[in-house]
């Protein structure tokens, strides 16, 4: 693949790859093998972890479809060979993180599919893109377990932060591009339709709700960033919404 012909995406947003399908299996053994040294290189490289975590799902039994697609990644890697993260000193210390879900992207099981990216400032320290472990029944649940999972990490850093005795002048933020997400948390009418997301929404609910000491501002806003979570990148319209919290 070395002298492969490049690519300019990782993978097709409209691709829908199943565990059966009518192409032929192919060695399972090879397929683990760059798949696997494709998530140490996602450490670095946020813009492929959507498409190594989608086809990671399918290495107990890969099939030539799943195996070209692998291909195409590689030929991606061969186009962008000389990118990188530009990590700066020159930026405000802020977080904020991007958030979306591919609600029911699974055609399998119909799963949906979290994923985020946390900044401080200008700089991309974490991103995650996770197959959601149950059912979605509508896409606000979907987005709120993002944002729930979002949140989680968003409070290990702040916490992580304070014992390395790094002060952040500005609250935290998390964009979501679905805005029944915070709607949920402030309308107190829809929280009977949440029972089965209880944990994750009384997760959110408190630590929006929370007020202490140096609590900070978390707002959910319509935006989105797609590179963890997505094979395209989109942006929309910002619509905000204020929520008061840590």
């Amino acid at each position: 693949m070395s002298e492969c012909k490049p690519v300019t995406t990782p993978m097709s947003s409209t691709t829908s790859l199943s565990l059966k399908d009518d192409t032929p299996l192919v060695d399972a053994t090879l397929y683990r093998q760059v798949l696997g040294k494709l998530q140490y290189l996602s450490f670095t490289r946020l813009d492929i972890s959507f498409a190594v975590n989608k086809l990671s799902q399918f290495m107990h039994a890969p099939t030539q479809t799943h195996w070209s697609l692998v291909k195409q990644l590689l030929r991606y890697l061969q186009y962008t060979k000389n990118h990188g993260l530009q990590i700066t000193s020159k930026t405000h210390p802020r977080l904020f993180v991007y958030s979306d879900a591919d609600w029911a992207g699974d055609i399998n099981d119909k799963n949906s599919t979290s994923g985020y990216i946390l900044y401080l400032g200008a700089n991309p320290i974490i991103w995650s893109s996770k197959k959601q472990r149950t059912v979605a029944r509508f896409s606000a649940e979907a987005e709120y377990r993002a944002v729930a999972s979002a949140l989680a990490e968003v409070n290990w850093v702040q916490k992580l932060l304070v014992e390395l005795h790094v002060q952040l002048p500005y609250p935290p933020i998390i964009y979501c591009d679905n805005v029944g997400a915070p709607y949920l948390c402030q309308n107190p009418v829809l929280h009977s339709r949440m029972k089965h997301i209880e944990v994750d929404f009384h997760f959110v609910k408190r630590s929006s709700a929370a007020k202490t000491g140096a609590s900070s501002a978390l707002t959910c806003c319509r935006s989105a960033r797609g590179h963890a979570y997505k094979a395209f990148a989109s942006s929309t319209s910002s619509t905000s919404v204020q929520v008061n919290g840590y």
